[in-house]
């Protein structure tokens, strides 16, 4: 790799530029992702939702992946960020606009990203969005299911964007809806410039959560979320309302943030239900047409193919390099997006029909025909 990309900066991320065109990139450092059984799955599980998912323009576009010992490199289009100033409803409200759509395209895919926050928002001058970051990202078997990897389910994304149902333990809770949960904190703290329950502890952020959204659960609300204790809740922290914190904002703005800080996921909004608010409504007639399909939903059925998406029992990390190192082998070309899914699952690519193949066989021996009578 050395000799693809001039690279400077520290730690895990990098900006780099790749020399034979001159062309800046991002580089991810994923360190020791091939040591150990859960990091090589996280690892394979990204690179194949984002090869999955590469279609919308708010998606972080993934171009290579490079495999370094036990480290894996992946390499993005760079994106030159540029901070959301407060009080620019106009911005934040197409920023907003732009993450319910990448976010209706991952759920119409069954994939729930479970770690919406900004600093996974890469924003440029111009406004434009993409979401980044799948490490946590999982398929899911419903729109409104419950994380299903049980081993990742109480503790992902940062606290401050963890959901009420995530936090005390509903039977059904994360999934997909915990991403418009995390997706109402960030459009306030975009607007705002602070976080909106930016708490040292679960209690604490439960506290505020519910002093924001004017006190504990109802009981109807309590049955909807199943088996959970609202005996041992904390007292609710005396707070703002979501309408007070957003007094310079608009109604439908508000109203918007509202719809996605429900404490049952079944009251939340879906992302697409987002997308056809009141507040986009001048958005929908001015930003491309992409934005507005959600091709997930006819195109991607498979999971990451090894049971993990499941809650089942990782693979030997050599296992998982050994399919990675055989999707690498491919070489850099366009089919790779697809049969990478097959190589994570263990599946063989899909043979062409019998009379595609026959077709395909007449023209290649006519090919060959050609070139031995000396016919260009």
């Amino acid at each position: 790799m050395d000799r693809t990309y001039e690279i400077s900066g520290e730690g895990t991320a990098f900006r780099a530029v790749r020399r034979e065109d001159i062309k800046p990139v991002f580089l991810k450092v994923i360190r020791g992702a091939m040591e150990r059984s859960r990091s090589a799955q996280r690892t394979c599980r990204e690179i194949a939702h984002l090869h999955r998912l590469a279609a919308h323009p708010n998606i972080a576009q993934l171009r290579d992946v490079h495999l370094l010992d036990e480290d894996v490199v992946l390499v993005f289009d760079w994106v030159e960020v540029h901070p959301v100033e407060e009080e620019e409803e106009e911005k934040v409200s197409l920023v907003a606009y732009q993450l319910f759509a990448a976010m209706a395209y991952m759920h119409s895919a069954r994939i729930a990203h479970r770690d919406v926050r900004p600093s996974n928002l890469l924003i440029d001058a111009r406004g434009r969005l993409r979401i980044c970051d799948f490490g946590s990202a999982i398929h899911v078997s419903e729109a409104s299911a419950r994380f299903e990897d049980h081993h990742d389910s109480t503790d992902v994304g940062r606290l401050a964007y963890r959901p009420f149902d995530v936090l005390v333990g509903a039977d059904y809770s994360g999934g997909c809806a915990g991403d418009v949960w995390a997706a109402g904190c960030v459009i306030v703290e975009l607007a705002t410039q602070e976080p909106l329950f930016a708490g040292d502890s679960e209690l604490e952020v439960l506290a505020m959560q519910m002093g924001t959204l004017g006190g504990p659960p109802t009981p109807v609300e309590a049955r909807e979320l199943g088996n959970v204790s609202l005996v041992v809740l904390p007292d609710a922290r005396p707070r703002p309302s979501i309408l007070d914190i957003l007094e310079k904002t608009s109604e439908d703005f508000a109203e918007l943030v509202s719809l996605c800080l429900r404490y049952t996921p079944r009251r939340r909004c879906s992302a697409h239900a987002a997308l056809a608010h009141s507040l986009f409504d001048r958005l929908r007639d001015d930003t491309p047409t992409t934005y507005h399909h959600h091709p997930g939903e006819q195109r991607y059925h498979l999971q990451c193919g090894d049971a993990l998406d499941k809650g089942g029992n990782p693979w030997h990390p050599a296992a998982y390099r050994a399919k990675l190192q055989a999707y690498l082998k491919q070489g850099r070309t366009r089919q790779r997006k697809t049969t990478l899914m097959a190589h994570l699952s263990g599946e063989s690519p899909k043979k062409p029909a019998p009379l595609v193949a026959q077709r395909q066989g007449h023209r290649r021996q006519k090919r060959q025909d050609c070139g031995a009578a000396g016919v260009p």
